[in-house]
């Protein structure tokens, strides 16, 4: 009995390549089918290794050219020929590639820089008028610091100071008794009744100027420069009097202060009591008539301000007759 033949499974062919399904056709010999893939393309010339950037836009150039690429679809090895461009002409030539692997860059830090701010202005210099110092008060023998109130405007202006002789000093310049810091303000050393007056302040750019009078006052202590006696209105030497009783002897004292001081006689410590024989003119001048021998005394002339006293004393002798 002859037996059933069992049928052979058609084998697979070596060509075959993942994933596509098998061919309905018995395999035939791969010198029959294509096993091999050939493509003309573009490539960067040369293998290309990452490196570090120096930085994110130090990129790295490299040429394109056109090659031929030969895969083995069996073996999966690829080779590539060189060849000339016209092989490539269905594909459009990219130019020069600029690579760099921008994991290995260091990230520089995301800032925006400040606006920049709208320039001002230009406009000539102007003093605020409720800054200054209207009345400019000094102590005779002290040192005045006189500040300066910057007027506004731009470009910054230059200050400068006019004294009362006319002198003027800018800023980090000194004449004598006289100097300008570097802020513009004024120092007077050793200050002195001639001091007194008005200086200017003068602010100046190219856009203008503006100038500001401001009067200095100068206070000092009474200074008494004068002391005299005189007999029925006749001046006598020195600081003694001599006169006779029944006469009219004066004792004038001068002197000179700022604030104006207030003058008073004082009679063996005590204040001089004016009235009936004693008495005293618009001048300050003490006036006795008909003396008497116990008028004879040590008579003080005291005047004072302020800020400051002064004394000065004359003797009042009554002869006999």
């Amino acid at each position: 009995m002859r037996g059933k033949t069992s049928e052979r499974p058609a084998p697979e062919s070596r060509c075959a390549v993942a994933g596509l399904k098998k061919p309905p056709t018995p395999p035939e010999p791969c010198n029959r089918v294509p096993c091999t893939r050939i493509e003309s393309i573009w490539e960067i010339v040369g293998d290309w290794e990452p490196s570090p950037c120096r930085s994110c836009r130090d990129l790295q150039t490299r040429a394109i050219q056109c090659v031929r690429r030969t895969e083995n679809l069996l073996t999966g090895v690829v080779s590539r020929t060189n060849v000339n461009d016209t092989a490539c002409t269905g594909y459009p030539k990219p130019l020069a590639k600029q690579i760099c692997n921008e994991n290995l860059c260091p990230v520089p830090p995301k800032f925006r820089l400040p606006p920049t701010p709208p320039m001002p202005l230009r406009r000539s210099p102007l003093y605020n008028r409720y800054d200054l110092r209207q009345n400019i008060v000094g102590i005779q023998g002290k040192t005045l610091y006189i500040d300066a109130v910057l007027a506004q405007g731009y470009p910054d202006p230059n200050v400068t100071w006019t004294l009362q002789n006319g002198v003027t000093l800018e800023a980090d310049e000194s004449l004598g008794r006289f100097r300008v810091f570097e802020n513009g303000t004024l120092r007077i050393d050793n200050v002195r009744y001639g001091d007194r007056g008005q200086v200017e302040t003068l602010a100046i750019n190219s856009e203008g100027e503006d100038r500001v009078i401001s009067p200095i006052t100068i206070y000092g202590a009474p200074d008494i420069h004068s002391l005299k006696g005189y007999r029925n209105y006749k001046p006598t030497d020195g600081s003694y009097l001599i006169a006779r009783p029944g006469d009219t002897v004066a004792m004038q004292c001068q002197f000179f202060g700022s604030p104006t001081p207030k003058g008073r006689w004082i009679r063996n410590g005590v204040p001089v009591e004016l009235g009936g024989r004693f008495k005293t003119d618009s001048a300050g001048c003490l006036i006795v008539t008909n003396v008497r021998i116990d008028d004879s005394d040590v008579y003080e002339c005291v005047a004072e301000n302020m800020i400051g006293v002064d004394r000065k004393s004359i003797k009042l002798e009554v002869e006999s007759k």
